[in-house]
């Protein structure tokens, strides 16, 4: 999310892949990716997701950004349109195993994931796939 990612950022510490929708809580902070302090090269994807959803073309987005890290290293920044608040399940569940996964819990902080077998396990339990 925007919060997250500006403060990795902030911090020199621009994450391998990073999803933004220029909102935080629901209101608009950001208008330009300059916004978020971004200081390395990276390649720019975009998906349309609706709030409250998690759509294919985001999916796809997550999915084609994680293979192409993986294959020339080159960080990646997806822009979503609408809402990204769901989007660090896909991420999850289409990440490398030992991968950390880090996304913004409102009023409480930044949560760190490490992308094991039971966390994707746990997802797949959580959410139905149509």
């Amino acid at each position: 999310g925007d919060e997250v990612t500006g403060y990795l950022n902030k911090l020199g510490d621009q994450a391998d892949i990073s999803i933004v929708d220029f909102f935080i809580k629901r209101i608009k902070v950001h208008e330009r990716l300059d916004d978020l302090g971004f200081t390395q090269e990276f390649k720019l994807l975009k998906a349309r997701n609706p709030a409250g959803h998690i759509t294919h073309e985001t999916v796809e987005a997550v999915k084609s950004s994680l293979a192409g890290f993986i294959r020339d290293g080159k960080k990646r920044v997806i822009k979503v349109e609408v809402e990204e608040d769901l989007v660090a399940l896909p991420a999850i569940l289409l990440a490398p195993l030992g991968a950390l996964i880090f996304y913004g819990q409102p009023d409480e902080g930044v949560v760190a994931v490490e992308v094991t077998e039971e966390k994707k396990r746990e997802i797949l339990e959580m959410v139905k796939i149509s």
